[in-house]
């Protein structure tokens, strides 16, 4: 629609004239009305719907989507950034009837909560009541499918993210693929030649963010991802905020923004939040002196800020000098298609290893909680450069700094972050339920009553189980439907009996016909009727019947003379742990849906019932794309993830929900080691990454923020030491984990490392509480 630069507040239009003009442009030409196509195994995603051709303008998206082969009801979910007309007017129909009827509506709920706000709506102007009225009118036309975002991912690789301003509730969406990441901003930005020189520079706001006294409280505000944030006076001029992002997945940044005009310096964080290694002026000019200068009068303030007893990231400077020039796309991972000067240079200056600026261990208490306080930037920019802070944001989920209880709870100790738990829990949960099966989750990764409460929502809920400890210490708390895992040994069959004389439904596995004899012997001596899975091989990786077999049937028949019942099958693709590529696991995932499929047919053409046909592996667990006539999908690991699995592609580094707590204990100078009170006997032997694209040795070091160290490892274990050994390349020496100091060590494999703790300290989904799971020990 056309653009006019009398729309534009926080700046005067002759300096927004002499932008455009100095960008080569005469006019600012047309505002985009963008929607988005987002389609993904499962399924098909729109961003914003336009203006559905209201007031003439736009109205081609139905169109478009025709011609990709998609019909409104082909789409499932419509996600929305905001409730202006440009983006929900394609939502009705002309006689106001939803058009995408088949679709869930995902907004922001403080989005919801404006638009139905009759206040808000009484004191709006004409043209903010017909926004009201559309608003009101679609969000009741799609009552039964709304749904609202929390902080946790829509779906697998799709993540909201709240950058509130333009209404209270404006969202942009992280698209997250392979090492990629796209955002997907919404109305950050209108005029990106004016707004990327003048940050002020708006449009639109519908409210005050910040300042307001009906804000929400710090507690309920979702992190803020992307930065800088610019602000303007509090009551008038709204909050900004300009993402600086395009490309690959950002490293963690501190921005240090100062009033002069078209002056950013930006402080690069390394991943662990504790050094910052570079500094950066983007100015158009390549005059070395003023570069000198701006990084001097940086440190002047940090130095001023710090004399006044402000608590900031930076309480020393080190040298600094000049590297050279470099044309602007020296960082384009971060900066294309953001600023317009494309041409001019930019000076990176960067301190000498080991001489970085020194990150203190305290930051100002808004940013320990991961939120910003109301109108604490809106004021605080308008002070004096040598009277501003600086301040933290990450696109990362979790708090800045560790909980208190972190840092003084004695180590090692195994840490289980709970929010990552429950969103991994969401995530293959919703995916199952969408392709009509059920979890039958297995327990055996934390053994754990307390982790279990968040899996199993009823007593009878299913579960699966690897020892018969578990079984009965499940059984104790109340949980009755268990299927033990492992083939049953002869001589546990009276402590199985056992667990079923006191009500348990509990299910035993085999797959030779020595087992069954024994199970059929049993029974029959001491009057017990067993519930029998049969395991079928589906990939050659380990037990197991083939599908066609005979010995299928010579079991089948053992065990239904015996009195006994044919409950099922199961089938483990074990062999998904080695594949490499998302078709490798889908393929997987196939393939053990057919065999257990092939197995249930052969039993059935001769007369057995086989109700239940279960599979189950991680990986083929995220990947199926078709679970019809399959009943119930076992996985374990999910939970809490591992670096195991991040090597095979089911999740992101940042979705492992586990880790050791370890203390720096000493250091070899020489060699470039640091020792933590981690070895073996809490971190365990496993090396399964040792065979896979990327080894982590004995785990991945992150900081107790837990943010990874980039090529940190724990390269060797003895029983009670690890030793982590800085590689050549490192921006990092060993004074920079002091003794005393603390890491964290993400597994190799959730379920060995788990196996060497007898309890495990949750950090709870505020970021801060402390609660202690126990786990269930022996077999």
């Amino acid at each position: 629609m056309p653009a006019s630069l009398d729309l534009l507040s926080g700046i005067d239009l002759a300096e927004a004239e002499a932008i455009q003009q100095s960008a080569g442009l005469a006019e600012p030409g047309n505002i985009h009305i963008n929607g988005y196509l987002i389609r993904g195994q499962d399924l098909t995603l729109l961003v914003d719907t336009g203006t559905g051709g209201r007031n003439n303008v736009g109205g081609q998206l139905r169109a478009n989507l025709a011609a990709l082969g998609v019909c409104p009801d082909d789409v499932d979910a419509v996600l929305l950034t905001h409730c202006h007309p440009d983006h929900i007017g394609g939502l009705l129909d002309a006689e106001g009837n939803p058009v995408y009827r088949q679709a869930k509506l995902y907004l922001h709920p403080l989005e919801a909560e404006y638009w139905r706000d009759d206040e808000k709506q009484r004191g709006a102007n004409e043209r903010g009541k017909l926004n009201f009225r559309l608003a009101r009118q679609t969000l009741e036309a799609y009552a039964p499918n709304l749904r609202f975002f929390s902080q946790r991912e829509i779906t697998a690789g799709i993540l909201p993210v709240w950058l509130p301003g333009h209404t209270p509730g404006h969202t942009g969406f992280r698209i997250d693929a392979d090492d990629k990441s796209l955002l997907i901003w919404g109305d950050i930005v209108h005029y990106p030649h004016i707004q990327s020189a003048q940050p002020s520079a708006a449009i639109l706001f519908d409210h005050i963010p910040f300042g307001s006294h009906d804000y929400p409280p710090a507690r309920q505000r979702p992190l803020f991802y992307y930065p800088p944030f610019i602000a303007g006076q509090p009551g008038r001029d709204p909050l900004r905020a300009v993402p600086l992002w395009a490309g690959k997945t950002p490293q963690r940044h501190v921005f240090a923004v100062f009033p002069q005009r078209n002056t950013v310096v930006l402080h690069q964080l390394f991943r662990h939040q504790r050094r910052a290694f570079s500094a950066q002026v983007f100015r158009g000019s390549a005059d070395k002196a003023l570069v000198r200068r701006k990084l001097n009068a940086v440190h002047a303030g940090v130095a001023q800020l710090a004399d006044k007893n402000h608590q900031i990231p930076f309480v020393q400077r080190g040298p600094v000098r000049v590297i050279g020039e470099r044309q602007f796309h020296f960082k384009a991972f971060m900066l294309r298609g953001v600023f317009p000067q494309q041409r001019r240079n930019i000076v990176v200056a960067k301190p000498q290893r080991g001489q970085h600026p020194q990150l203190a261990s305290h930051l100002l208490p808004p940013v320990v909680q991961g939120r910003l306080q109301p109108g604490q930037f809106g004021e605080d920019l308008l002070r004096p450069a040598q009277q501003q802070r600086t301040f933290i944001v990450s696109h990362h989920r979790r708090p800045a700094m560790p909980a208190d209880w972190m840092t003084t709870l004695d180590t090692p100790f195994l840490l289980i972050e709970k929010s990552k738990y429950l969103g991994n829990i969401e995530r293959l949960y919703s995916r199952v339920d969408a392709l009509g099966s059920e979890v039958r989750p297995h327990l055996k990764t934390l053994r754990s009553i307390e982790a279990a409460r968040f899996l199993l929502k009823q007593s009878d809920s299913p579960a699966t189980v690897s020892t018969l400890a578990e079984a009965e210490a499940f059984a104790a708390a109340g949980y009755t439907n268990l299927l033990y895992a492992v083939g049953i040994a002869p001589h546990k069959l009276p402590r199985a009996a056992a667990l079923m004389a006191k009500g348990v439904n509990l299910h035993i596995l085999l797959d030779s016909e020595p087992q069954s004899t024994a199970v059929a012997e049993y029974g029959q001596a001491h009057g017990v009727a067993f519930s029998v899975f049969i395991e079928v091989d589906c990939d050659g990786h380990r037990g197991g019947l083939p599908p066609h077999s005979e010995a299928l049937l010579t079991l089948a028949r053992i065990i239904e003379a015996s009195g006994s019942t044919l409950t099922g099958l199961l089938a483990h693709a074990g062999e998904s742990y080695n594949c490499r590529t998302e078709d490798a696991i889908l393929a997987a995932a196939r393939a053990e849906c057919a065999a257990i499929k092939t197995a249930g047919e052969h039993l059935r053409a001769q007369g057995y019932a086989c109700p239940v046909l279960s599979v189950g592996a991680t990986p083929t667990a995220h990947f199926a794309d078709d679970l019809a006539g399959i009943h119930e999908v076992r996985a374990g690991v999910f939970t809490t993830f591992d670096l195991v699995m991040k090597n095979v592609g089911v999740c992101r580094l940042e979705d492992i929900a586990i880790s050791v707590v370890a203390t720096v204990i000493g250091h070899n100078r020489e060699k470039g080691w640091v020792f933590i009170d981690a070895g073996w006997m809490a971190l365990s032997r496993d090396r399964g990454t040792a065979a896979q694209s990327q080894d982590y040795g004995y785990g991945q070091v992150c900081s107790l923020e837990g943010s990874p160290y980039e090529n940190l490892l724990v390269t060797t274990t003895n029983q009670e030491h690890g030793i982590i050994a800085l590689p050549d390349s490192s921006v990092l020496a060993v004074d920079d984990f002091p003794v005393g100091s603390r890491v964290r060590i993400l597994p190799n494999h959730a379920c060995a490392t788990a196996a060497m703790h007898q309890q495990y300290q949750v950090l709870s989904e505020d970021g801060q509480g402390h609660e202690v799971w126990q786990r269930i020990l022996g077999w």
